[in-house]
């Protein structure tokens, strides 16, 4: 007579396809993008004499201008949010209730209206970490999209420095160009 008893497992193939199920559903979730950031990233590059921040953003943004034209210590960078998606586009009205009466789909409207956000990403002021550059000294990277003219990308450095600033090829990105000692031309876009 047996006096203690063993647990058997009858299928270990569910176990294990539990586990992948819980490993594949933890890794999508974190793989989602910040929608309710602007910024993304900030990256430090080198190529051709110069070194570039890449500011990145979680949508598709155009480039518009920047001020002052060559130089200096604050540089602020005119951006234009390209929006794809009919919802997005509603997401830039200040106003809460206009804001979900945009909304073409009966179901979201309704759902908007229950549970409206204050206010759009797009239409707040937001900051993102510098990345480490040594001697250039960026110390600041602000986004403000409550300005009346349009969004503006605000770097401040430790010193004036010469830059160039262009679109970046992925079209979610700014870069910004700071050519090296011995470099005599401004610093090209990277492609």
């Amino acid at each position: 007579m047996r006096t203690g008893f063993r647990l058997r497992i009858a299928a270990p193939g569910i176990l294990a396809s539990a586990a992948l199920f819980w490993a594949a559903l933890s890794s999508a979730v974190s793989a989602q993008p910040t929608t309710d950031r602007v910024l993304q990233d900030a990256r430090l590059l080198e190529g051709n004499d110069c070194t570039y921040f890449q500011i990145e953003f979680n949508f598709p943004v155009q480039y518009i201008n920047h001020f002052p034209p060559d130089a200096g210590d604050e540089l602020r960078i005119q951006i234009n949010p390209i929006i794809v998606n009919p919802r997005d586009r509603c997401d830039l009205l200040i106003n809460p209730e206009e804001r979900c009466n945009c909304l073409l789909n009966p179901q979201d409207r309704s759902d908007c209206l229950l549970n409206p956000r204050d206010r759009s990403p797009l239409l707040q002021r937001e900051a993102l970490s510098p990345p480490e550059s040594g001697d250039l000294g960026l110390l600041s990277i602000i986004y403000d999209g409550e300005l009346s003219a349009g969004p503006v990308l605000t770097l401040q450095f430790r010193r004036p420095l010469s830059y160039s600033v262009g679109q970046g090829h992925d079209f979610r990105s700014v870069l910004v160009g700071i050519p090296g000692p011995d470099r005599t031309t401004p610093c090209l876009p990277l492609r």
